[in-house]
């Protein structure tokens, strides 16, 4: 049994802890899952579902089994799957890229403007500088896309097995 003390702490906590109330707050709260959308279904997303749809056009093959049918639609998903994961990853790549490019003309236009007494050997080392910033920076993001990436070739790996499975 909770003694009376924690049971009124715990009433205390529970008011102060009720989440965003403005609307602003409520809104930025309910994107919190939806940074990259890999955790939604590729159903909800019209470029990747239509993409499933023609590959199913092309490699579904005519007059087989519905069972054999539908196997093959879900392993198609899955391979989408894993193609969606690797965009995402590509996309954080290319934006790292771009953020370490603006900053090496920064500092190539503040050292124009003699802002700077910048050598080759400083130049060199400011650049390793920003490349690891940046890779500091983007790989916990791309780490976090692993999570994805397992599950999606997981269910490839299902899908086939189940297809070896079914007596065509």
């Amino acid at each position: 049994m909770i003694s009376q003390a924690k049971k009124e702490a715990n009433q205390r906590n529970a008011k102060a802890s009720t989440g965003p109330r403005t609307p602003m707050g409520k809104a930025i709260a309910s994107r919190n899952s939806r940074r990259h959308g890999l955790a939604t279904s590729i159903f909800n997303d019209q470029v990747w579902c239509s993409q499933v749809h023609r590959l199913a056009k092309i490699f579904g093959p005519k007059g087989v089994a519905p069972e054999i049918d539908q196997a093959i639609k879900r392993l198609l998903t899955a391979m989408m799957e894993v193609m969606r994961v690797q965009a995402a990853r590509n996309d954080l790549w290319r934006i790292a890229l771009v953020r370490q490019s603006m900053f090496e003309q920064q500092i190539d236009k503040a050292a124009g403007n003699g802002e700077t007494g910048t050598t080759a050997e400083t130049d060199i080392v400011v650049s390793q500088d920003l490349e690891a910033a940046v890779a500091l920076e983007v790989l916990p993001l791309i780490m976090k896309l692993e999570r994805y990436q397992r599950r999606a070739e997981a269910s490839c790996r299902w899908i086939v097995d189940e297809l070896g499975r079914i007596d065509i």
